[in-house]
């Protein structure tokens, strides 16, 4: 069976002119779904400037969720120091964050600083109390960069919970807390 058309100059015309049109409103429709949004969520037009401030905006969120998961590996060292294992997890995280952003500068300094006290306390030449401060300032600058950057976290911050003995109100006092006078997360608040 063999199809045959025969379409005129001007058919050949308007068939070319819808299949554009289609194009064209696909086009639109997928472009404003990928566009980045300002504060009130409207697609903004995407300029060369734009384009780069939005590749630098999920590069800057891609380090703050590496640095918020050594930062989680950290303080679960805290918690069972070894030698050991603090050797390796400030090597990973010095590897990890010793380049970056200038906006994570600050967050990636401190978390490699932590790890520093880290290594200094699991070995015995350094104190806890350096080490938990050491750790709570990395945290508090990543979690701003969280906040600057609309990054929500479910999962509670905690250091060294269970170290400490329960008080009367059957919440757990951990040591970190402690040791550095705060209540700093939902187990010891």
């Amino acid at each position: 069976m063999e199809v045959e058309l025969d379409l005129t100059e001007a058919e050949s015309l308007a068939w070319l002119g819808l299949v554009t049109l289609f194009i064209l409103a696909l086009l639109g429709v997928v472009g404003k779904s990928v566009s980045p949004r300002d504060g009130q969520g409207n697609p903004m037009l995407l300029t060369p400037a734009r384009w780069q401030a939005v590749r630098l905006e999920r590069r800057i969120a891609g380090e703050t969720q590496r640095l918020r998961e050594d930062a989680d590996s950290l303080g679960r060292l805290l918690e069972n120091p070894n030698p050991v294992d603090a050797t390796l997890l400030a090597e990973r995280i010095y590897s990890h964050h010793r380049s970056g952003t200038a906006a994570t500068a600050g967050a990636r300094q401190a978390l490699i600083d932590a790890a520093e006290a880290a290594v200094l306390y699991a070995s015995g030449s350094g104190s806890r109390n350096e080490a938990v401060r050491a750790y709570r300032n990395a945290v508090n600058l990543i979690a701003g960069l969280e906040r600057r950057s609309g990054i929500r976290r479910n999962v509670p911050r905690t250091v060294g919970a269970g170290t400490g003995t329960a008080p009367k109100g059957g919440a757990e006092d951990c040591g970190a807390c402690k040791d550095i006078g705060v209540r700093s997360h939902p187990r010891c608040a």
